[in-house]
């Protein structure tokens, strides 16, 4: 069979499924044994109670949930089922993006031979995608699920709508929807892909019509909802950029991508920009310039040929949508202006793009049965080079640890990435380094979390009067601070400030209602000054966030035995006693 020949037996599809899954598990075997890191893994996996096994109440939940600010439903699906498997054990997860990450790879591979047409070029793709280090977070991270899910079933919707538009059969069109469909559960941002397919209609020859415009309708409807369905989870979101910051960052993105798929040094978990967002900027101006210059080069080569332009579309199409992820809330705006994981699908434009450059020098030497030694040999070299960096990379993400001390080896101005590393050291016992870490992020930007984290290091040190000034000064930086009104509201209380704790207590509750502390320490000091049925209140919303604390239903029993509810207290306090059965409150109203 001739290697320019599209078709592929299905004794070929499971050699090479094989080699890549060698290659995957020697680049990233290792990296299986990571753990989850404090970054994300924690609100949608271990600490996330949705993710618990995909019961019908928690699939319910699934649906009806954001993360907290993206719809990824059927990402929370996957980890349910992870759960009822391995339950927390960070290897499974971590298996199974890397299952999903091979599985990408071959879909490249099927997408490289449909377009390019040549197995050597295709296989030169698959082998690149799969061991580039700029993939490694999408990989390693085992919150990164959604970016990966949401490429495999785009990827899917993308290869069979080429297969339909060359086959006109039905069955491949609905196939391309369903999966269009999948992908948008998983993460929204493969929304633009109606785009990309009007671009392959153009590629493929297939003329304007109204009849192409109706067939994009479904993806067009789908797209119009999950759009309106994510911006919905990003109304709660604290701040926002202008349209300026998003131009300017968008354009220092694409050129920041291109420039790490060619030289993948210096990665990263976080890319923070704290200079100016200007036009006076030169590296945003010359980044902005850079990019339209390469859309417009992308436009003009529509008339000598069709693939360039497929592949500027590729890579503009599916970054465009992480143009919007440039700033995040802490009471200021922090700007980042990329992830490695934001280049997982856009690389793939620019692999196919290099592979059509090597077909048309193959073809231009008339190398058209062989993939000649002076291109296997560089393809070998920088395949290696790239597994090796992609292997030390998947490692960085071992724990929190080194995975924020490699960000702040790489841009020291991060004070997220101080204060990250600062509450690890907090963690384990290192005090005096956590200190010094949250005094380091303070220095580069006061935010409301550096000093909430002083103020937790002043309690460990009993310096209670410091810990209340740092409080104090998180929430003059961010008053909706729930925790640090919580941590200030215990302080005072304990100083018997009856009436300032309560006001700090009310608004951590406001700030965050699912903060059960926040309404049992209100139960407590409303009881204390006899507004028992406010105290009944409290406490009725604390065990409803957690009805697993015993103290609180015993203190509810004892609040309702005291305005006389006799049945009432006897229900709650058998509810403590159930949970503990030493709980002093529920055995005190038992016994009376």
């Amino acid at each position: 069979m001739s290697p320019t020949n599209s078709e592929f037996p299905l004794r070929a599809w499971l050699l090479l499924a094989i080699a890549l899954t060698g290659i995957a598990l020697l680049v990233y075997g290792a990296s299986l044994r990571n753990s989850f890191v404090e970054f994300d893994d924690g609100v949608l996996i271990f600490k996330n109670p949705i993710v618990q096994g995909p019961t019908p109440t928690n699939v319910a939940r699934a649906f009806t949930s954001y993360d907290p600010e993206l719809y990824i439903p059927l990402t929370f699906v996957s980890y349910q089922f992870d759960y009822l498997i391995g339950g927390l054990s960070p290897l499974l997860y971590h298996a199974h993006n890397l299952a999903l990450h091979i599985a990408n790879a071959l879909i490249v591979f099927w997408l490289a031979m449909l377009l390019i047409r040549r197995k050597d070029l295709a296989v030169s793709c698959a082998l690149l995608f799969l061991v580039h280090p700029l993939n490694a977070e999408a990989v390693a991270w085992a919150a990164a699920r959604k970016d990966l899910q949401s490429a495999f079933f785009s990827l899917l919707a993308f290869g069979t709508y080429i297969v339909f538009v060359r086959s006109e059969k039905r069955l491949w069109y609905r196939l391309s929807i369903a999966a269009f469909l999948l992908a948008l559960l998983s993460k929204v941002t493969a929304i633009l892909l109606p785009l990309l397919l009007l671009a392959l209609d153009d590629v493929e020859g297939r003329r304007w019509s109204w009849k192409l415009v109706w067939e994009k309708t479904p993806y067009f409807l789908l797209s119009i909802l999950f759009g309106i369905i994510a911006y919905g989870g990003k109304t709660g979101a604290i701040g926002s950029a202008t349209m300026l910051d998003y131009m300017l960052l968008g354009g220092k993105s694409a050129v920041f991508t291109l420039q790490k798929f060619f030289v993948p040094a210096g990665l990263s978990v976080l890319y923070p920009y704290t200079a100016a967002i200007t036009f006076s900027s030169p590296d945003l101006l010359f980044s902005l310039l850079v990019t339209i210059a390469l859309i417009v080069i992308a436009i003009l080569s529509r008339r000598w040929t069709r693939s360039i332009f497929l592949c500027a579309c590729i890579f503009f199409l599916t970054i465009a949508p992480s143009f919007g992820n440039v700033n995040k809330g802490d009471g200021f705006l922090d700007f980042y202006f990329a992830s490695d994981r934001y280049a997982y699908l856009p690389m793939i434009g620019l692999l196919l793009l290099l592979a059509y450059g090597m077909k048309f020098l193959l073809e231009r030497k008339n190398e058209q049965r062989m993939f000649p030694l002076f291109m296997k040999i560089p393809t070998a070299i920088i395949a290696t080079i790239f597994g090796v960096l992609a292997f030390r990379q998947s490692l960085v993400w071992a724990n929190t640890e080194t995975l924020f001390k490699n960000a702040l080896a790489v841009y020291p101005n991060s004070h997220l990435a101080h204060n990250i590393v600062g509450s690890y050291l907090r963690d384990e016992g290192n005090t005096e380094g956590a200190l010094a870490q949250y005094q380091a992020s303070i220095a580069i930007r006061p935010t409301a979390r550096a000093w909430y984290n002083v103020g937790l290091i002043d309690v460990d040190k009993q310096l209670l009067p410091a810990a209340e000034q740092a409080f104090a000064q998180a929430l003059a930086l961010d008053s909706h601070h729930a925790r640090a009104h919580l941590n200030l509201g215990a302080l005072l209380s304990a100083e018997n400030n009856i009436d300032e704790a309560i006001t700090h207590f009310e608004a951590a509750a406001a700030s965050d209602p699912t903060l059960e502390a926040a309404f049992f320490n209100l139960g407590i000091l409303y009881a204390k000054k006899e507004d028992l049925q406010s105290a009944i209140t409290a406490f009725k919303q604390a065990v409803t966030i957690d009805s697993n604390d015993a103290e609180a239903w015993g203190r509810l029993a004892q609040v309702q035995t005291a305005i006389g509810d006799r049945s009432a207290a006897e229900e709650s306090a058998k509810k403590a006693l159930a949970i503990d059965p030493n709980e002093e409150h529920a055995v005190a109203v038992m016994k009376k």
